[in-house]
């Protein structure tokens, strides 16, 4: 176990705590005091068009300490044995963490899955788009309650 094995459990008697805008973003001055590699900050998106029965996973996996990010997304029809036999598996591994230097209110993976902020904890959406295989999406989530 990690000398710092702490960090995941420090809070956990706080409950969820209090949020605002900044929390849509990165948390670099919170997670200066992390020294553990295993520190990650994860953004996930799901859904579905069930008379379709299309269903998607979008994921972006930052690894602050490693400097790489994971992301990208994943879309099937029905049910599927296997996450390779997604009609679209577009999820890329150990990319260099520079393109979200800035945040991630504006993430664009190479992939081309983007995410953008368009209102903190109400608004976002999410496009993707590979010519080469006719694959994309555009999708607008708009929160019905406040987060937990």
């Amino acid at each position: 176990m990690s000398e710092n094995s702490t960090f995941l459990l420090h809070n956990a008697g706080l409950g969820f705590g209090a949020y605002d805008a900044d929390d849509e973003l990165l948390h670099p001055q919170m997670n200066a005091a992390i020294t553990d590699e295993a520190l990650t900050e994860t953004q996930y998106f799901g859904f579905s068009v069930p008379q379709e029965r299309i269903h998607g996973l979008t994921y972006f996996w930052h690894h602050a300490r490693l400097t790489t990010m994971t992301g990208g997304a994943m879309v099937w029809r029905g049910i599927k044995n296997h996450h390779l036999a997604c009609e679209l598996y577009d999820m890329r591994l150990f990319m260099s963490d520079k393109r979200i230097a800035t945040n991630i209110d504006h993430l664009q993976l190479p992939c081309s899955y983007q995410v953008d902020v368009i209102e903190p904890f109400r608004k976002m959406r999410l496009q993707y788009e590979d010519k080469a295989r006719n694959n994309a999406f555009d999708i607008v989530f708009s929160a019905i309650a406040p987060p937990a």
